[in-house]
């Protein structure tokens, strides 16, 4: 086929360059839609390495072991009182030494009582925030795809409207202007 035939078959070299304009318009699109979706922030490393470091922290709470160096001290404690007074040569009293080891317990498991609620607290936030973040991403892309849409149905109508209005006015062009316009007045 000879080129004078393709441009006669396209339409013209107005058609073709038209075509060509709206391919690389497309490609253009194309490209900066894989750059806007690239430029959606992630979730910060650093948010859920304190995730992490929160339920770590919330679990040694929660098991025990968190007081474990605590205790250890106490005990320690609490063994050297004893020895000391052994050795000054005084009687041990065993019953202050049991009201002490008590005491220090009861301090011990009321510290780390108050510093779960806190944790506890400090995970839901955390939590949340991370839950909103994604909640706020989906919401985005979400508004995104729908204006996307929009685009489209709106290029879609136009294009219908350009094919219409080059093409002969003749009925059945009317009677398909009438059904976009009912369409359009539906929307």
């Amino acid at each position: 086929m000879a080129i004078k035939e393709l441009i006669g078959a396209a339409g013209g070299l107005g058609n073709i360059a038209q075509t060509g304009f709206a391919a690389g318009q497309m490609i253009a699109g194309a490209m900066n839609r894989k750059k806007s979706d690239a430029m959606l922030p992630s979730l910060n490393a650093g948010e859920q390495q304190l995730l992490n470091t929160v339920r770590r922290r919330r679990r040694a709470l929660e098991t025990g072991t968190a007081a474990t160096a605590d205790r250890a001290a106490l005990r320690q404690t609490m063994a050297q009182l004893g020895q000391n007074s052994f050795r000054a040569g005084g009687p041990v009293n065993m019953g202050i030494l049991n009201q002490m080891r008590a005491q220090g317990q009861k301090n011990i498991s009321d510290q780390y009582s108050q510093e779960y609620g806190q944790t506890l607290a400090q995970q839901g936030k955390v939590t949340k925030d991370i839950s909103d973040f994604f909640n706020d991403i989906a919401l985005l892309k979400s508004n995104k795809k729908s204006a996307q849409a929009e685009q489209q149905m709106q290029a879609g109508q136009q294009n219908l409207l350009a094919t219409l209005g080059s093409g002969k006015l003749n009925k059945e062009n009317e009677s398909l202007r009438k059904q976009l316009a009912a369409y359009q007045n539906q929307g």
